[in-house]
């Protein structure tokens, strides 16, 4: 998919971010990091019954949800095993990879800091909180 998109395609499309979800290209992000040499990535990381509660929550309704909700445990095993192999690959350049913890508390200040942007004067965004947001 993205072997096939060119540097001077990139710069001309005016976009300034990538995501790989839910694209399912497990190695998107190298895949990026080679292409775009200055690339930066942001990884966003959960407590894992948090997460798995969200899920729950987002696909108990849906056409093909119990299809995945089926596979919960080792969905989350999945999630757990490319967070991982994320910060693994970027673990001898850790400039390039900032990993958020939205749901922790962190928001502007650290996601700004990383790239180099003016904190906004309003609130960080959050939409569809759950009850188990950690307070």
């Amino acid at each position: 998919m993205f072997e096939h998109i060119s540097h001077a395609k990139i710069e001309k499309s005016n976009f300034e971010a990538f995501i790989d979800w839910p694209f399912g290209n497990n190695d998107l992000y190298k895949k990026i990091d080679k292409f775009i040499p200055k690339s930066k990535f942001i990884l966003t990381i959960r407590e894992r019954d948090s997460h798995k509660k969200s899920l729950i929550n987002h696909f108990k309704n849906s056409p093909r949800g119990d299809i995945i909700l089926e596979k919960i445990d080792s969905n989350m095993k999945n999630i757990d095993k490319r967070n991982k192999e994320i910060q693994e690959y970027f673990k001898n350049n850790k400039s390039k990879l900032l990993v958020v913890y939205i749901i922790e508390g962190d928001g502007w200040e650290k996601l700004c800091k990383f790239l180099g942007k003016t904190i906004p004067n309003r609130p960080f965004p959050h939409k569809n909180i759950g009850k188990y947001r950690k307070k």
